[in-house]
């Protein structure tokens, strides 16, 4: 059926609104839905292109957002690696320090021992001839003065200066008749720790003799030497003299320092490190 030029029908009127068509009067209703329809089918492909346009957008941010996982996993490797680096070098750095205070107290440690051998002394008493029994030694003159320790000739007293390892050495020249003997006794502090004698029987002599003996002793420690008998074993005979007397006293080496020396610790890896070998530290 033909439609009155004046009216228009809706599909006409879609199709005007739609293809911007303004002259319809010689377009009957069957053609205006056919263009309507193809315009619909025109809109619809458009949209597929659209839709394939869109889709191929979303596959290649799908690869980019791939491509980032796989180079934020890349990275985040690489920080672990990193951090284990960094974690390591704070071992060396803590590694370094520790064995720099380890060499510092082995310095300080040699430094000690070799304080305590620099440290030494020597005293050495003369007496040229001494004929008195049960009497504490004097000296003519002091022989040797060096460094720790006194001696003093006039009371025949030797201190220690420090404490430690003394080395003592005594010798003297007698002449003894039959049946007669000399003895020297050592005394620290007064109290008997050695002696020295000669007793000769059944001839007459000359001798030349002496003793040495290594002792502890402390600071202020004293040594003497005391005569004993100085005459015939059965008393009938007079005191005999002792000529030439020497009377030494040497520093070994001094005690340690008060606590010992300064130690040193067997393992210097931190406590919160790989423990390595020196030389072999953290995969060097």
């Amino acid at each position: 059926m033909t439609q009155s030029p004046n009216m228009e029908c809706p599909e006409l009127m879609a199709f005007k609104e739609a293809c911007k068509v303004r002259d319809t009067a010689n377009m009957d209703k069957d053609e205006a839905l056919y263009y309507v329809l193809k315009k619909i089918i025109m809109d619809i492909n458009d949209t597929n292109i659209r839709i394939d346009m869109l889709e191929e957008r979303v596959n290649i941010t799908e690869k980019h957002i791939e491509e980032l996982w796989k180079e934020t996993t890349i990275i985040n490797k690489r920080i672990d690696q990193l951090n284990e680096t960094i974690s390591n070098l704070i071992c060396k750095v803590k590694y370094v320090e520790t064995t720099q205070q380890t060499v510092i107290k082995s310095v300080t440690r040699i430094s000690e021992v070799v304080a305590r051998i620099d440290q030494h002394g020597a005293q050495c008493g003369y007496r040229a001839k001494f004929t008195d029994a049960q009497t504490v030694v004097t000296y003519d003159s002091i022989i040797t003065n060096e460094g720790i320790g006194s001696m003093d000739a006039a009371t025949g007293k030797w201190v220690a200066g420090v404490s430690g390892t003394y080395a003592i050495s005594m010798s003297a020249y007698t002449h003894l008749d039959r049946r007669e003997e000399n003895m020297i006794n050592l005394l620290k502090n007064g109290v008997d720790v050695g002696k020295w004698g000669e007793w000769m029987f059944g001839f007459v002599g000359d001798d030349m003799g002496g003793r040495s003996l290594v002792l502890k002793l402390a600071a202020g420690d004293e040594l003497t030497l005391k005569t004993g008998a100085m005459a015939a074993a059965d008393g009938t005979n007079t005191q005999t003299d002792v000529k030439d007397l020497d009377f030494c006293v040497f520093l070994i080496y001094a005690d340690k320092p008060d606590g010992g020396y300064t130690k040193d610790p067997m393992d210097p890896t931190p406590s919160d490190c790989p423990a390595q070998r020196p030389g072999a530290q953290y995969g060097n």
